[in-house]
């Protein structure tokens, strides 16, 4: 019999969770789909999903919308309102906030239209109805669950109201089109760190409104042969390596775990978690990072735990009275929206066959 090593144990994981997924397909939609789900996740998460690259698109973005909204940040408005001061802040301790480009409070969550008061939403409805108004919004197609929230709204409004870009994989390629070409949409959903850290005028445009939901991510490094534990195992970090301009320099800029090295490009950041001596790590999000740790036996390092918060940006021109009627009525739609997949999420399938390809390869980037 060959010895078990762990790279047997690996494949023998892959092998029983292609199975797993395999069985479970027809049940994510029954009675134990919860149960089945809520297994997976204390068995590895992502890590689980990605263990075979030929698993079910529509099963990896049904668990990562569910996960989205597991870490919804827009339950109520109190916690819209204390998630958007301390994103401020944390924007302001890195060194990179641009006051430009924050919307007032006033006009964000403003007191006189509360979004989660179900009279405002009528309200609202009955005001887009009526100016049939029409919405461009960016995205990145990891961001399932927006792109769920974002077509609850036009079934919602009973008209295609709502024109989803989703055609990138990560924030800081949301941005490129806007910096290279001028390119405008009303609202941009994205990862808060890349808008702040570019100095690029063009992007004085677009106001971060609040935090939607967030994104686990956390260092992973490799254990030393001798460890019996992971927090044996991983020493303290000499050198941290990142890709500038994203939630992962930002968050190495506030908590020093070790000396930041900046990568060149996104397929880098990958690249050289193959070839991690100990002591050195990659600061990852997720699913990234779980499919990384399997693939390459490497370990989260304890105490790197950190949220990458996804909010709703809009553009400066419902600065003015009559637009920003408008921006609110999207507003009050989209948190209804959002609300009612929580309650209870559609159908991946009804997303547009396009999308599942553009979120199939933002996960397959990292393989």
């Amino acid at each position: 019999m060959l010895p078990l090593t762990n790279r047997n144990r690996r494949e023998m994981l892959a092998d029983f969770t292609g199975q797993m997924l395999s069985v479970g397909s027809s049940l994510f939609n029954g009675p134990w789909g919860a149960l089945l789900f809520n297994t997976l996740a204390y068995t590895g998460k992502w890590a689980i999903l990605l263990a075979q690259s030929a698993t079910d698109p529509l099963l990896q973005m049904r668990r990562k919308a569910m996960l989205d909204f597991q870490n919804s940040r827009i339950r109520s408005g109190w916690q819209a309102r204390e998630l958007r001061r301390s994103t401020i802040e944390k924007l302001r301790e890195a060194g990179i906030l641009r006051w430009p480009r924050v919307a007032g409070e006033g006009r964000a969550l403003p007191s006189g239209c509360d979004y989660w008061d179900p009279s405002c939403q009528r309200q609202a409805l009955t005001h887009l109805r009526r100016r049939h108004r029409h919405f461009t919004v960016s995205l990145a197609s990891p961001s399932v669950s927006v792109a769920l929230a974002l077509q609850e709204m036009n079934r919602l409004l009973e008209y295609q109201a709502v024109e989803l870009d989703f055609e990138y994989a990560y924030g800081r390629q949301q941005l490129e089109p806007v910096i290279a070409m001028r390119k405008e949409w009303d609202f941009l959903v994205l990862a808060d760190a890349p808008l702040f850290f570019l100095s690029t005028p063009a992007l004085n445009q677009y106001q971060f409104e609040f935090v939607v939901y967030a994104e686990p991510q956390y260092a992973i490094g490799r254990r030393s042969r001798q460890a019996r534990t992971t927090l044996e195992g991983i020493r303290a970090l000499d050198q941290i390596l990142v890709l500038p301009e994203t939630t992962l320099e930002l968050q190495s800029r506030i908590y020093s775990w070790g000396r930041g090295a900046k990568l060149a490009s996104f397929s880098d950041l990958f690249l050289e978690s193959a070839f991690l001596e100990p002591g050195r790590a990659v600061l990852l999000w997720e699913p990234c990072a779980s499919f990384l740790r399997m693939r390459h036996g490497l370990a989260k390092v304890p105490g790197t735990e950190m949220d990458s918060t996804i909010s709703l940006y809009s553009h400066r021109r419902f600065s003015t009275a009559e637009a920003s009627a408008d921006a609110d009525a999207f507003k009050a739609i989209f948190v209804q929206a959002w609300h009612r997949c929580l309650v209870s999420m559609p159908p991946v399938a009804d997303l547009p066959v396009s999308y599942g390809q553009h979120f199939m390869e933002s996960v397959r980037a990292s393989s």
